[in-house]
Formats: structure tokens, sequence, C-alpha cells
């Protein structure tokens, strides 16, 4: 099912007055797998609430100006990046490391 689908679904039932569970409780039903979450209809049917009906996708990233950005350097290129994902922190280094062991360990290269 399409996420423009469900938002549609969403809408309907918010226009039929129902609460967040009774949303999913009835979206889920129709469908084998859940397709509604509690999060998404509380996030759908707040912006209902608010008079926004717009279905379409959010641009939730700032304009580059205003949000800083973590940066990679490696010997080829420079990275940025928005955010890091938890554990990333010495992604740089760690491939560093591992180029230079392929690079210096192959048979193929000159040393």
């Amino acid at each position: 099912m399409e996420i423009s689908e469900i938002r549609v679904l969403m809408k309907y039932e918010f226009l039929r007055g129902a609460t967040t569970r009774q949303a999913v409780a009835n979206i889920n039903s129709v469908f084998i797998i859940q397709v509604a979450t509690n999060a998404t209809a509380a996030h759908w049917l707040k912006k209902f609430r608010s008079s926004d009906f717009d279905l379409s996708n959010e641009c939730l990233m700032p304009p580059d100006a205003t949000k800083p950005k973590s940066v990679i350097i490696t010997p080829f290129e420079l990275s940025e990046f928005y955010f890091m994902c938890i554990g990333s922190s010495n992604v740089a280094q760690s491939f560093h490391r591992f180029l230079r062991e392929v690079l210096l360990s192959s048979d193929f290269l000159c040393k």
C-alpha cells in the first residue's frame, strides 16, 4: 500500500471524527498487515486538527545555510552529512584504515 493512500485513509478517519486509536483500528482491520501505527495516526490527525489538509510530503530538512553539517574528510573527497547515524562517529578513520590495509597488502600494487 502506498503512503499517499494511507494519508487519504487518515483524512477520512479524521472527517469521521475518529480518535487516534479508532483510526488505527479501523484502517488495520481492513488490511492483513499493519499499515497504520498510533504515532502516524497521531501525527496526521494533529495536522488535520490544525486545518492543514495537505497530504503531500513534508520537507523536514532546513536550508543548507541554517543547519550545521558533520564532515568526513578522506584522501579522496570531502563528504558532508546533516546527521550521523549512531555508531558512525569513527567511520572516516575506519574507512581510511580499511583502504590502507587493502591497498598496502595487495599484490597488484608496487610498493
